[in-house]
């Protein structure tokens, strides 16, 4: 799916959160500590930023273009809680790991497959020149 060039940034983003999420959901007992400590740091160095983009730059953007209502913008923010709620608890068990992980892969899939389109419907190009200068 060609996005608009201004959500470019984010959508690279997805790719690495991709990766992470595969990796939670095929951690096993061999490597389960790695992966967490692992997905803990891109956490920390990373998707933790991501996600303020997201909140912070993207979403101010859409002011007069979307109803707060609708289920695509109440669901983005729902996603956003429950993953913040999981990796806060800090679970070790290979169950929360895998769980993390479906919920990362499905989160990332919402936003490209139904948010962003419904973003690249509404917005306009002076609103997305603005979300691309201040993501690059």
């Amino acid at each position: 799916m060609k996005r608009h060039k201004s959500l470019h940034p984010l959508s690279r983003e997805h790719h690495t959160g991709l990766v992470f999420a595969k990796r939670l959901k095929e951690s096993d007992e061999a490597n389960a500590s790695k992966v967490k400590e692992e997905f803990y740091d891109y956490w920390e160095k990373d998707l933790k930023i991501h996600f303020r983009k997201e909140e912070e730059i993207l979403f101010p953007f859409l002011f007069g273009h979307f109803s707060f209502e609708e289920s695509e913008i109440r669901d983005f923010f729902l996603q956003h809680a429950e993953i913040r709620k999981m990796i806060f608890e800090n679970g070790s068990s290979l169950e929360s790991l895998h769980k993390l992980g479906e919920l990362i892969h499905d989160h990332i899939r919402f936003e490209e497959n139904k948010l962003f389109p419904l973003i690249e419907s509404r917005l306009n190009e002076k609103d997305f020149a603005g979300i691309m200068k201040v993501l690059d």
